[in-house]
């Protein structure tokens, strides 16, 4: 359950980071949703390490 609250969290983060860089300029969206792609994966890594450190 934890993990998927931080999963939630995180997606809601990166979420409202694109509306506020999607905002800024439509040219900008296509360079972030690149960076977002390996922001996404950095996380779940992060969570992935976070829940085995728990659970050991």
């Amino acid at each position: 359950m934890l993990t998927l609250l931080s999963i939630a969290i995180a997606l809601i983060l990166v979420v409202a980071v694109t509306f506020i860089i999607g905002s800024l300029g439509g040219v900008a969206i296509l360079i972030v949703f690149g960076d977002l792609i390996v922001a996404v994966i950095v996380i779940v890594f992060i969570i992935r390490l976070l829940t085995k450190k728990k659970q050991k």
